[in-house]
C-alpha cells in the first residue's frame, strides 16, 4: 500500500509508562496501512496488551544511561521519526536532543499526563485540595524543577508536541496537536455481555486513587447506604483486560475521576461497552477540542457526586440510552481508525509534506 513519501520512512514509537493501550491500538492500524511503524515497551501492561519489541535494559539505574545510549546509536539508522511518549530519556533530554538533531531525525513528545502537568501551580492554587498534593510532598520542590527544566526544553526543540487532553493545556508554553486516547472500538465491544442484577452496581478502577478522588466516591456511597439506598461500589485492584471489561460489563455505571476535570482510557473503554461514565469535566476544557460538546459523560465532582448516583438510581431506566450514546462517541472520536489517521497527519506535517492542521 502507498503512503506518498511516507514509503520508505520508518517511524519509532516508545515508551509505555502511560497509554500502552492507546500506542498498540493506533500502531496497529497504521502498520495494516503499511506504515513501517515499530512499538517499543518495558513490558506487556496489566490488561495484556504488550509493545512490538519489548526493551529488556532499563533496569538496574546504574547501566541505564550506558544502556540508553548503545540503545539509542543502534536505532539511528533504523528510524527517521522519533516519536516519544511521556517525556521518556534514552540517557538525558539533552544529549538525546543532541544525537537526534545531528542525526537529521525529527521528534515528536507525546505528553501524557504527570510527565509535563504543573503540580506545583495546582499545589499553589488548590493547597491539600490539589489531587497532586501528597505527590508533591513525597518527591520535593528539586524534583520539581527539573521536571520544569526538562519541560522546557523538550518544547523549544520538538518538532511537534502532542498533548493527550486539553488539562494540560495550561501546563505548557506551546502545543501543536491535541490528540484523544486511542482503542479499538469494536474490539473491546466484542467482549460486552448483559448480566441482570438488583442492586445498584459502581464500577471505579483507579489507576492513582488519590489523583482520581477516591475517597470522596467511597464516602458519597457509604453515605447513600446508611440513608438506605442498595448501592455497591466495586473497586478492583490490578486485573487482566478480560476481568476488568467483565466488572464493566456487570456495572450499572462506571466512575472514571472527580478531581482533574477530564476523562481518561478507562472511561473511553467503558463507554466501549455502552456503560455510561461519570465523570468531572471542566466547561473550559471542552472548548480546546472539537468534541467537547458531544461528550456525554454524566458530570459530577467530589461534592455532587452522591446527588448524581441518587438521580441515576431513580432514573435506571435512562441507562441504557446513556450507553448507546457513550459508545457512538467513542467510535467517531477515539476509534483507533479515527486517531490512526490524525498521527499520520502528524507524521507527514514534520517531513514537510503537507501543513496538517
Amino acid at each position: 500500500m502507498r503512503n506518498g513519501l511516507l514509503d520508505g520512512k520508518r517511524i519509532f514509537v516508545g515508551f509505555d509508562d502511560a497509554g500502552t493501550e492507546g500506542i498498540h491500538s493506533f500502531t496497529r492500524v497504521l502498520k495494516r496501512k503499511g506504515l513501517d511503524i515499530d512499538f517499543y515497551g518495558f513490558d506487556r501492561n496489566p490488561f495484556g496488551v504488550g509493545p512490538d519489541i519489548t526493551i529488556k535494559w532499563w533496569r538496574p539505574t546504574f547501566l541505564r544511561k550506558f544502556l540508553g545510549l548503545i540503545f539509542l546509536l543502534s536505532l539511528l539508522p533504523k528510524y527517521d521519526i522519533f516519536h516519544i511518549y511521556f517525556a521518556r530519556n534514552f540517557v538525558h533530554y539533552e544529549i538525546d536532543n543532541f544525537i537526534l538533531k545531528i542525526a537529521g531525525k525529527k521528534v515528536i513528545y507525546d505528553f501524557r499526563g504527570s510527565d509535563v502537568f504543573d503540580v506545583e501551580k495546582s499545589v499553589r492554587d488548590e493547597g491539600k485540595s490539589s489531587p497532586y498534593y501528597h505527590f508533591y510532598q513525597d518527591r520535593g520542590p528539586r524534583f520539581f524543577k527539573y521536571l520544569a527544566k526538562k519541560k522546557k526544553f523538550i518544547i523549544e526543540h520538538a518538532d511537534q508536541i502532542i498533548l493527550a487532553g486539553p488539562w494540560l493545556v495550561d501546563s505548557v508554553s506551546r502545543y501543536d496537536s491535541i490528540i484523544p486516547y486511542s482503542r479499538d472500538v469494536d474490539q473491546i465491544g466484542s467482549y460486552k455481555r448483559n448480566y441482570s442484577h438488583r442492586e445498584f452496581t459502581i464500577l471505579h478502577a483507579p489507576t492513582n486513587s488519590e489523583i482520581k478522588g477516591s475517597k470522596y466516591l467511597s464516602k458519597a456511597i457509604d453515605e447513600l447506604r446508611d440513608r438506605g439506598l442498595k448501592v455497591r461500589l466495586i473497586t478492583p485492584d490490578r486485573t487482566s483486560r478480560e476481568e476488568l471489561f467483565d466488572l464493566i460489563n456487570r456495572s450499572d455505571v462506571v466512575v472514571d475521576q472527580l478531581l482533574l476535570g477530564w476523562y481518561g482510557g478507562f472511561a473511553v473503554e467503558a463507554m466501549a461497552l455502552e456503560k455510561p461514565v461519570i465523570c468531572f469535566i471542566k466547561e473550559e476544557y471542552k472548548k480546546l477540542v472539537p468534541f467537547g460538546e458531544e461528550i456525554p459523560i454524566i458530570g459530577a465532582n467530589k461534592d455532587n457526586v452522591g446527588e448524581v448516583v441518587e438521580k441515576l438510581i431513580g432514573n435506571r431506566n435512562k441507562l441504557k440510552g446513556l450507553g448507546k450514546r457513550g459508545y457512538e462517541f467513542v467510535k467517531k472520536f477515539h476509534d483507533a481508525e479515527v486517531v490512526a489517521q490524525q498521527y499520520e497527519g502528524v507524521y507527514n506535517k514534520v517531513l514537510g509534506l503537507y501543513n496538517a492542521t
